[in-house]
């Protein structure tokens, strides 16, 4: 498994008895994660197996446990091992900055969470209400603001044109294989009508109509993704893609012929760059006001 490559590759004797417990130490005394996110491309200075949380050692090296997740965030740097799956999310997160998915995704680190709370839920729990509301499977207690979002979309002229379409698959699952790289993801809503495939993705962002259109590019890829799996399941690629805003109650078409710099394969290629080479550069932009690294772990102004 990956746990012993990371021993040999260190030079490590992977075979004696352990739990799934990794012990990384760092000379400095710093958290390797800490290290990694200040750029330390060297932060592992000793990597062995641990039953238990260790002590420090006589060299003064300071040692944290770490679980082992799916997949670490040192095997790119060590040309071992690379994601083979990735969800849309994660993408899409990769895709408007490197920087905060390394520290979020790859890193695990949380940040200080911007965003504000709707009935005494953070922003993801109301998220997550409105879209099984709009699947027919809200919750007996559902909070009554994800209620009043779900009924937004199904009043408006797109859920009501969804409501009445021949096809329609809400909260579809889908698994996508792109350049060695198998992506996963679920799209809210497609339908088909008058010959047409259309994509719908709610969002329960807490912005105005003006700032709608503006927040919408974060979500290209995102739809980009989604065309590229129902086209597969369908037979043809859809026709439009839309992003409906349920605060607002705003709609915004996204482009699906993206350039070649924002291509999703263009993107996936760029992703896969960077565990290899675990260089995860910053894209400065409106979105660093909203991020929970910024002023913290990432070094941009905001």
């Amino acid at each position: 498994n990956w746990a012993e490559d990371v021993c040999q590759a260190l030079g490590f004797d992977a075979a004696e008895p352990r739990d799934e417990i990794l012990t990384l130490e760092t000379r400095e005394g710093e958290p390797w994660r800490l290290r990694l996110a200040s750029g330390v491309s060297d932060a592992p200075a000793v990597a062995r197996f641990a039953g238990a949380a260790a002590e420090p050692d006589s060299r003064g090296a300071s040692a944290g446990v770490l679980a082992v997740p799916p997949r670490p965030a040192l095997l790119g740097a060590q040309g071992l091992q690379q994601d083979a799956n990735a969800t849309v999310t994660a993408l899409t997160e990769f895709a408007k900055c490197p920087r905060a998915y390394f520290l979020g995704h790859y890193l695990g680190f949380s940040g200080s969470p911007r965003s504000g709370r709707a009935g005494g839920m953070t922003a993801a729990e109301l998220g997550s209400q409105v879209h099984a509301a709009l699947a027919g499977e809200a919750p007996p207690d559902a909070d009554p603001e994800a209620l009043r979002l779900a009924r937004v979309f199904q009043q408006s002229p797109l859920g009501r044109r969804a409501a009445q379409a021949g096809r329609a698959e809400r909260e579809f699952d889908f698994f996508l294989a792109v350049d060695d790289l198998v992506i996963r993801g679920q799209v809210d809503l497609w339908f088909e009508e008058g010959g047409e495939l259309v994509i719908v993705d709610y969002k329960t962002d807490d912005v105005s109509r003006s700032e709608a259109a503006g927040r919408a590019g974060d979500y290209a890829l995102q739809l980009r993704l989604y065309a590229m799996a129902v086209e597969r399941v369908a037979g043809r690629a859809p026709s439009r893609a839309c992003l409906h805003f349920l605060r607002p109650n705003t709609v915004i078409e996204v482009d699906l012929a993206p350039t070649l710099l924002d291509a999703p394969e263009q993107v996936i290629r760029d992703f896969q760059r960077a565990q290899a080479t675990l260089e995860f550069p910053l894209n400065e932009g409106a979105r660093c006001r909203r991020c929970p690294f910024v002023r913290d772990l990432c070094p941009a102004p905001g």
